[in-house]
């Protein structure tokens, strides 16, 4: 966890009112309790500023689809805070926010085109101008450090530059994520377009949530819940709520935590929320002023929908889709790009308005869910065990405080490896040539290879302190340098591994990538180089043991190469509960097999590390998709596309038995071979013209993806 040092003790307001009371006064009582101008003095008196100069930012939450559409925080209190900045001599205060993913695949989503669309005026009602930036633009490097998943990740200088920043979410649940509010309203502040693809299935979003917390100073939060949005799908329809609330605090995961209790929820459930929780957690000293009691009236996502939402949105296809089509949009403002995103979204959004009065359509959801998470599972398993070039490699964080770890503690790192090598050498050798030996319900193994190389041109060419990374089904992770000998060689660093399942059939048992943070010691001699490691963390618990070393040695046949480790990995259920030691022979004989395998392609990665080829699995996905006007969707598109439109299929099907849609006649094919319908002249509620409806419209859509998706 990282140690907090919060000067200040930090102060939680929960305002409340009942009856007709201006929105601008119950705020402005808010920011006087929770010590708003006093936190916003103590950080100009502390730049040496002028009011004038001392410029704040406001980041709303702009996830608008109609005029101040309740999805997003309303613009008129927004534009009331501006005007009681301004009252007290902060005439530089301007908006911000950066371009989305719905810029895909709606029209006028850029910043400005949305702000006016959605609301803003650009001068409120006490006649004060204000801007509206985009943090999209005017990128320069953001700062973030070595070992950071967002490291050589790009921010907006109007962001970076800003004296004084203001998170000011909307009140509002969410499908996936259970509540949507500050943390939620910060990612927003990234600059790349499709931030879904980039900041939640490219990077791990949990991980980016809380580098950009870290990195980037929040110094006030606002949450707007005068007029919340809760229910089911509380962050993409319009359910308003008048809760007649403002939250406030100068710690945005205070100011989040209040919400979420106030909205009768755990603030664990977010995972977002909850990794930052976890590894900052609240302040130092707090104290809550206001009623906690939840909204009378509120309601939450229910447990089976978020759960089956959390598994849909692994695969960015689904997600993807599932935003278009639950979405409501006033398409006046922003029209769909194209037919096949309109006409699923004329199919699934208005039948999700009242998704807590509709049971089949409640229910459907919920199925369709499970199976999107389903396919993209068995996709997902296919790829590990047959077909692993198609995999993404996983960028992430190293989650270890190389300040709090000592020269001495890297150094003592050899003398625990070494005693278990010698250990091993005692041990003879089983049918693969492996020794192996079991303590405290790790194995400990060593393997010999030597490869037929020259060692000088071997040791150019493969680099000693990537032999941990070039292991076998390594699928990601980091590496940070942490100190270098006098000729500028690494002699410590940390890194952060993460393999495939071992062995690998075990996916089809829930097995569990293999993650694990290491610190190592790296030591060169005239004829061998050693990389000595040992496991300090595991994110996913997947490892209690990981620890070990790899040696290349000077050799009269060319190479020695020495791979001596402890490891103890956490099993699925099912072999948890199927005792292995029972069937000794069987065990040894897996054991034996898979490490057998897995060293024997380890020792195949470093030749070809030194034939110049490329040692790793997995592709690298593209760091600027979405960023060209790219209306498209990611190469997963094309393998799953069938596939949905089957679901589509059947979920029309499904809602249809409780709601029968009248009979549509066809009229004749466009210039463009789309077909159009009209409602028949009678009525007609068989299940015979919907179920024709629905063939001609997969027809129509069908044709619509083959425009979209060229041969």
């Amino acid at each position: 966890m990282i140690e907090r040092s919060d000067i200040t003790p930090s102060v939680g307001i929960c305002t409340a009112h009942s009856g007709d009371v201006a929105v601008k006064s119950v705020l402005g009582e808010t920011l006087v309790q929770a010590n708003f101008i006093e936190t916003i003095e103590r950080e100009r008196q502390s730049l040496k500023l002028e009011k004038a100069d001392f410029r704040i930012l406001i980041h709303p939450d702009f996830e608008l689809f109609d005029y101040r559409g309740n999805t997003g925080t309303d613009p008129q209190v927004v534009e009331a805070l501006i005007d009681l900045l301004q009252e007290q001599g902060y005439p530089n205060v301007v908006l911000a926010n950066a371009e989305n993913d719905t810029a895909l695949w709606l029209e006028n989503r850029d910043v400005l085109s949305l702000a006016d669309l959605g609301g803003y005026r650009f001068t409120t009602d006490r006649g004060h101008p204000y801007d509206v930036l985009n943090l999209s633009e005017s990128l320069d490097d953001g700062g973030f450090p070595a070992g950071s998943i967002l490291a050589g990740t790009s921010l907006s200088t109007h962001w970076q530059s800003a004296h004084f920043r203001i998170i000011f979410c909307k009140n509002k649940t969410d499908e996936e994520q259970a509540y949507a509010l500050g943390l939620h309203n910060l990612l927003a502040s990234l600059p790349l377009r499709a931030k879904t693809f980039h900041y939640q299935h490219r990077l791990k979003k949990e991980e980016v949530a809380l580098d950009l917390y870290l990195h980037s100073k929040i110094h006030f939060t606002i949450v707007d819940a005068w007029q919340s949005n809760h229910g089911y799908l509380g962050n993409t329809q319009s359910n308003p709520l008048a809760t007649h609330t403002f939250i406030a605090s100068a710690d945005l995961l205070l100011a989040d935590w209040i919400a979420a209790l106030k909205m009768g929820l755990d603030p664990y459930l977010s995972n977002v929320n909850a990794t930052v929780f976890r590894q900052v957690g609240l302040p130092v000293k707090y104290t809550i002023k206001g009623d906690l009691s939840p909204y009378p009236g509120w309601k939450n996502v229910p447990i089976h929908l978020r759960e089956s939402a959390q598994k849909r949105n692994q695969s960015p296809l689904a997600q993807r889709f599932a935003k278009v089509c639950i979405q409501a949009v006033n398409t006046e403002l922003f029209p769909f790009k194209n037919i096949f995103d309109q006409q699923l979204n004329s199919i699934f959004s208005t039948r999700l308005q009242h998704l807590d009065q509709n049971p089949a359509a409640y229910w459907g959801l919920i199925v369709i869910n499970n199976a999107l998470a389903n396919l993209e599972s068995f996709r997902k398993g296919w790829q590990i065990m047959f077909d692993k070039d198609r995999l993404n490699r996983i960028d992430s964080r190293l989650n270890i405080n190389l300040e709090q770890i000592s020269f001495s503690t890297f150094e003592e790192i050899e003398d625990y490896i070494l005693p278990l090598q010698t250990i091993l050498q005692h041990t003879p050798t089983d049918r693969n040539g492996l020794r192996r030996r079991y303590i405290d319900g790790s194995v400990i193994f060593e393997y010999v290879r030597i490869i037929p190389v020259p060692y000088d041109d071997f040791i150019k060419k493969v680099d000693i302190c990537q032999a941990v990374q070039m292991m076998y089904d390594n699928i990601g992770g980091t590496r940070v340098t942490v100190t270098r000998d006098e000729q500028g060689r690494v002699i410590h660093q940390a890194e952060r591994d993460i393999y495939l399942p071992q062995p690998n059939w075990m996916v089809l048992f829930g097995g569990k990538h293999i993650d694990v943070d290491k610190i190592e010691r790296i030591k060169y001699d005239p004829d061998q180089q050693h990389n000595y490691w040992r496991s300090m963390y595991s994110a996913n618990q997947s490892a209690d043991y990981d620890d070990g070393l790899v040696s290349f040695a000077r050799d009269p046949g060319g190479v020695r190469i020495v791979i001596v480790a402890r490891q103890k990995f956490a099993l699925p259920l099912f072999w948890q509960v199927f005792n292995l030691d029972y069937l000794a022979d069987v065990k040894e004989t897996l054991v034996s097999d898979a490490y057998n395998q897995f060293f024997s392609r380890t020792i195949a990665n470093f030749e070809a590390a030194y034939e110049g080829r490329f040692p790793f699995i997995g592709k690298t996905l593209d760091q600027t998709f979405g960023e060209e006007n790219v209306v498209g969707l990611p190469s997963e598109a094309e393998q799953l596309k069938d596939l949905f439109l089957m679901l589509v299929n059947l979920y029309k099907n499904w809602i249809n038995q409780a709601n029968a849609l009248p009979g549509f006649s066809e009229i004749a094919a466009d210039e463009h071979g789309f077909r159009h319908f009209v409602a028949a002249k009678t009525g007609n509620t068989s299940q015979d013209a919907a179920a024709r409806f629905v063939g001609e419209l997969m027809t129509a859509i069908g044709k619509d993806i083959q425009l979209l998706n060229p041969k």
